[in-house]
């Protein structure tokens, strides 16, 4: 998906990831804190942001996660911390598999 949106721009690629890993590596304890304080407009920011970074780069699973648990919150409802344990395990899983995906040796073009 990723790919497409930037054409097979290597660099461009491997800059989205890179900044997705930096940004967003830290959303599971900001979240579970904004959770156990009760903050759910800060919560929402949080999920509704990383739904569209996880649609952008293919993060269909992440993506799902964040929209249901957007629309909860939406309507001012808290997510439980079970939902926070799914979100930080997807979130984890996601930066793996994003980890995983910068490691492949980038396809080169002879001349």
């Amino acid at each position: 998906m990723l790919q497409e949106q930037l054409e097979n721009d290597e660099e461009a690629i491997d800059s989205v990831l890179t900044m997705f890993v930096a940004e967003h590596q830290s959303d599971g304890k900001a979240l579970r804190k904004h959770i156990e304080e009760n903050e759910v407009a800060r919560a929402r920011t949080l999920v509704h942001n990383l739904k569209g970074v996880s649609g952008n780069i293919g993060a269909l699973a992440l993506q799902q996660h964040c929209t249901e648990a957007d629309a909860r919150l939406r309507t001012g409802e808290l997510i439980d911390i079970s939902d926070v344990d799914n979100f930080e395990k997807l979130l984890t899983l996601t930066i793996q598999a994003v980890l995983k995906e910068m490691e492949k040796p980038h396809k080169t073009t002879a001349s």
